[in-house]
């Protein structure tokens, strides 16, 4: 559409990718991808069966090699089992061993999100984890990583000023929100408000969301995304919510600014966000938010000039929405140079197979000549 300011389309629909091999990539001709294969048994990536929430590659020893952290539990809503969240430390061989690095189960136990971060300034990764989302009322903890004098992480949590209220929490994010060099975070608890804490630059942190202006409560709040949508050099804060997202503008000094109207849309009568990322798509210097959806066609509200947003879905190739239902549409979403030719793609996990079969999608783009 003539109007759609972007500088590509994302016409392409993949399902259920397991292994790429292709000689055309949306009618373009190029050299064929690489294949993957299953290499998880042999190089010591143990199954865990259970919830999978996540994973996460991150060097926690500092020797150059990225570790893997398996976020998963047992515990559904109905039952109540141990969590087996695992964390795999790389060898620097090609292979893994499975590691205790001292998260204490309890923390881990509802395992919905951890973001890792390092918020001390010391030049290690530490972890924030979220726990509870769906299941039940869990804990939010945040671990120093002591790995180099002690080869293990350190809970914090009450030290540091974090809440010790139990609640469904959902997810976190970290971002430098006042530029005083301190990483400070946001989480939501799912059934509550958003949680802000300001980081004090000596491992401690104070609670500071309605000091800031923030003060939204949710029913089904879901992923904080930190975005800097009007580059003016500090991040806004974007939630993601089944009924009533949030997009906050950081005013510095004066707090933040609900500003939601900004992504008013005849698109958008119902939010229905499950979750979204921030980043710039189009590489036209504008941040973009993608917007997946549960039970609505997704969408991508493309950054413009002076702070406002243009937001497009099927018109650009974005067919996300199955007719009839036969699952949840996006659950969670994964963003990355899949075949090395500069532009992100993006991958949709969907859910609710007691629907019926699961369509998970792979978008990939397709510049325009």
């Amino acid at each position: 559409m003539k109007h759609v300011r972007a500088s590509y389309r994302l016409p392409c629909l993949l399902l259920v990718i397991f292994a790429l091999s292709a000689s055309t990539q949306c009618g373009r001709s190029r050299n064929a991808l690489e294949t993957y294969r299953d290499v998880a048994q042999e190089i010591g990536l143990a199954d865990s069966p259970g919830y999978g929430k996540g994973v996460a590659f991150v060097d926690v020893n500092g020797d150059g090699w990225d570790d893997l952290w398996d976020l998963n539990t047992n515990i559904s809503r109905g039952k109540n089992r141990a969590s087996n969240s695992t964390f795999y430390m790389n060898q620097g061989d090609g292979t893994f061993e499975v590691v205790d690095i001292g998260v204490d189960p309890e923390d881990v136990k509802f395992a919905w999100g951890a973001a890792w971060a390092d918020f001390d300034n010391d030049d290690d990764p530490d972890l924030l984890v979220a726990s509870g989302g769906l299941l039940r009322n869990g804990n939010l903890a945040l671990y120093e990583n002591r790995w180099k004098q002690e080869q293990r992480f350190v809970n914090i949590s009450r030290q540091a000023g974090l809440t010790a209220e139990k609640h469904q929490w959902w997810a976190a994010s970290w971002a430098d929100y006042d530029n005083d060099g301190c990483l400070d975070f946001a989480t939501v608890a799912s059934h509550g408000r958003v949680w802000i804490y300001k980081n004090g630059c000596d491992k401690t942190f104070t609670e500071v969301a309605e000091k800031l202006g923030i003060r939204v409560t949710f029913e089904d709040g879901k992923n904080p995304v930190w975005l800097d949508f009007d580059n003016d050099g500090d991040p806004d804060l974007y939630i993601a919510a089944k009924e009533n997202h949030r997009l906050y503008r950081n005013d510095g000094a004066a707090g933040f600014a609900d500003v939601t109207e900004k992504l008013a849309s005849p698109s958008i009568r119902v939010a229905q966000v499950f979750a979204a990322f921030a980043t710039d798509l189009n590489h036209d210097g504008h941040i973009d938010l993608y917007l997946g959806r549960q039970e609505r066609q997704d969408l991508i509200a493309f950054g413009q000039p002076g702070g406002t947003f243009q937001i497009v879905g099927q018109e650009i190739g974005i067919v996300t929405k199955t007719t009839p239902d036969t699952s949840e549409n996006t659950m969670g979403l994964g963003v990355g140079d899949i075949n090395d030719d500069g532009y992100l793609d993006i991958m949709i996990g969907t859910g609710g197979a007691e629907r019926g079969p699961l369509r998970h999608h792979l978008l990939r783009p397709q510049a325009v000549r």
